[in-house]
């Protein structure tokens, strides 16, 4: 029979210090993982918001407006662009970029998106409400959409937008996704090579 025998203490002192070792190079790899999918969750997330809104806009043909919500019912008051707390897709029928009963157009609430936002992180759009048309898109910090078409009285505000996504990590990790006037969402690339992501050469910056 042959004899069984354990470690010793000096065997299980050295297994637990070279998993110690281990651990430590493994952690801020896996927090760094963890990290960068929830970015991509969330930027995502946006992006697929953008992308039905305009499909709706395209389908019902009217205007579908996207804005921040926390209660997911109405739009918030005009502020400081937060969409952390999530943000709703509605039909603005009576482009009044609110949610509201107003008659010929009552509008209606499409879809509901509330992310999980952690790790300090935000996601801020430089506007309160998009506004999609069937001719592309327009925006304004009050809420009141101007068509792309400039009909009579409105006036196009800009030829794009920018959400931007910021964790604790701060502006080398930050990603940006602009909206070109025709309602289409890209992401933002660092096209000056300093590692950071950039709109036409601006860096992007987090609070």
């Amino acid at each position: 029979m042959k004899n069984q025998r354990g470690f010793t203490i000096a065997e299980l002192i050295i297994v637990i210090i070279i998993a110690g070792v281990l651990a430590a190079i493994a952690a801020p790899n896996m927090s760094e993982f963890v990290k960068n999918n929830s970015r991509a969750n969330r930027v995502n997330t946006m992006v697929s918001a953008l992308n039905y809104a305009r499909g709706q806009a395209v389908t019902r043909n009217t205007r579908v407006s996207l804005c921040k919500s926390a209660a997911f019912a109405n739009c918030d008051a005009a502020g400081t662009g937060d969409f952390g707390t999530g943000w709703i897709v509605f039909i603005d029928g009576n482009t009044r970029g609110i949610v509201d009963g107003v008659a010929p157009n009552n509008d209606t609430v499409l879809r509901i998106f509330q992310p999980d936002m952690g790790n300090n992180a935000t996601l801020t759009g430089v506007k309160n409400v998009v506004s999609i048309t069937m001719a592309g898109l327009s925006y304004e910090n009050t809420g009141l959409g101007l068509d792309l078409n400039a009909a009579a009285g409105d006036t196009v505000v800009s030829p794009n937008t920018v959400f931007r996504y910021c964790d604790d990590r701060g502006a080398a990790e930050a990603r940006g996704i602009v909206i070109t006037p025709t309602g289409y969402p890209r992401l933002t690339r660092d096209t000056n090579g300093d590692g950071t992501d950039d709109i036409g050469g601006t860096n992007l910056v987090c609070p």
